[in-house]
């Protein structure tokens, strides 16, 4: 017999219900489980507040930003030091007596330009000198000095050395105004690559930007040869790129400085006196 509609009701309706509370077993302790993670994250956050309102603790984060302060400003003064005393160190090391400075014909003149300039406060003057291989750099130096200090070659086929080489003096003449007045020579590579065809050696023109970084240059001699009379293409080039690489400003504290000026003969078709 088939079953009557009401039957068929109530049975959906049981079922209904069955699920219902199932459903709710199930969820029913969510809102708890989420009430409890709530206040589990909360309460650090509750707990550092506490303890940030606490003025015993307070007073301890400011003193120990204080000590930070006073550490970190003791060690940039100790690093200054230390730069300073390793500069002076290697100012010492390196610094010669000038034993021939009064041998010079230009002494005097040398002394009263030093007494100018220990009275601006200057402690040193420092030259630079530029030009080709074999142009009389180093023989520049030698006369400067008074003394042979480097090795001079009349010609030079090969490139310079890969360094510059600086020549430091210092005054001892008993003068209390003057003694201890440096005087920095640098010499410097040659700016031609005789090995790639006469060209501009800009390897060497980086390396003495790297070398005098943060030097200040007072006096730059640019050395070529009197007997090689003839300005070629390659000394316009070298000009410009000493332009490009030091600036133009380079060339108002620069002179020109020739070398190789005993010719035994005037150079052909001219005389010396029409020279």
């Amino acid at each position: 017999m088939a079953a009557k509609p009401e039957e068929l009701i109530g049975d959906e309706d049981e079922e209904y219900d069955e699920y219902e509370e199932e459903y709710e077993e199930e969820y029913e302790d969510e809102p708890e489980e989420e009430e409890d993670a709530n206040a589990a994250a909360n309460q650090p956050a509750a707990v550092q507040a506490a303890l940030a309102a606490s003025p015993a603790l307070q007073q301890q984060k400011q003193q120990q930003q204080l000590d930070d302060q006073e550490d970190l400003a003791a060690d940039e003064d100790e690093d200054e030091d230390t730069e300073e005393e390793e500069e002076e160190t290697e100012d010492e090391e390196v610094a010669q007596d000038w034993s021939a400075l009064r041998l010079l014909p230009e002494a005097d003149q040398l002394l009263d330009l030093f007494g100018h300039l220990r009275e601006e406060g200057r402690k040193q003057i420092t030259v630079l000198l530029l030009g080709k291989s074999g142009t009389g750099k180093s023989s520049t130096v030698n006369s400067m000095l008074g003394e042979k200090v480097a090795a001079v070659s009349a010609f030079k086929l090969q490139p310079d050395t890969e360094s510059s080489s600086t020549y430091l003096r210092q005054v001892t003449l008993g003068d209390p105004e003057l003694d201890g007045f440096k005087v920095k020579i640098i010499d410097t590579y040659g700016l031609e690559d005789p090995e790639a065809g006469d060209t501009v050696n800009y390897t060497a023109l980086q390396r003495i930007a790297e070398d005098i970084k943060g030097v200040p240059i007072d006096v730059v001699l640019y050395v070529d040869r009197l007997d090689l009379y003839r300005v070629e293409p390659l000394d316009k080039r070298i000009m410009q790129s000493l332009s490009e690489t030091f600036g133009r400003r380079i060339w108002e504290k620069t002179l020109l400085v020739l070398s190789h000026g005993n010719l035994p003969m005037p150079p052909p078709g001219t005389t010396f006196g029409g020279w």
